[in-house]
């Protein structure tokens, strides 16, 4: 077991990805490729090395014609940041890069930042929603339903009560203010 661990912390980002995508064919190059777009991996790689997983996502691309130029403006922006400021994540690098200054790029980074890494998230949403939509709540909308599936999800997120009740209050506002009954000024 020590073993495994410390070969596991040796290997470099590239050579763990290409292991593990090699259990799903097809799929390798598409997933390097976009991880070699983090700002700290596009500074060793050129354009050739990266074309092969950009011809995944030429059906997502808004102007696919200007990738490579795009992609040349990307690596020297990326090169020019200090190492300590290069993102090392996708979604690091989803946040520095421009959406207007590189559309091709930007698409490509929100496309895998929302590829799951297992099907755990998958599994625990349906499990989920199993318990959430039940024969008594059947009838609900579908954005309630979304809505509760995503406070289920994501339930370890503390939510202050008294300024959701009072945000629901000022979205909608009822045409009779309600009164105490039991308070004799009233």
């Amino acid at each position: 077991m020590l073993l495994v661990s410390t070969l596991n912390s040796a290997l470099s980002l590239r050579v763990r990805s290409l292991f593990v995508w090699s259990l799903f064919p097809g799929l390798a190059e598409k997933a390097i490729g976009v991880i070699l777009l983090t700002a700290d991996e596009v500074v060793n790689i050129d354009f050739t090395e990266f074309s092969k997983a950009a011809d995944y996502f030429t059906d997502d691309l808004p102007c696919k014609s200007v990738l490579s130029m795009e992609f040349m403006r990307w690596k020297k922006q990326c090169v020019d940041m200090e190492k300590k400021q290069r993102p090392s994540s996708l979604a690091e690098t989803l946040w520095v890069c421009d959406k207007d200054l590189y559309p091709n790029i930007h698409k490509m980074l929100t496309i895998a930042v929302t590829w799951p890494v297992t099907s755990c998230e998958y599994e625990r949403s349906f499990s989920g929603l199993r318990r959430l939509n039940t024969y008594l709540r059947a009838t609900q909308t579908s954005e309630r339903l979304d809505s509760l599936a995503l406070i289920h999800i994501h339930r370890s997120h503390q939510y202050d009560m008294e300024e959701l009740i009072d945000r629901f209050s000022r979205m909608h506002p009822r045409r009779m203010e309600l009164t105490n009954v039991l308070h004799e000024g009233a």
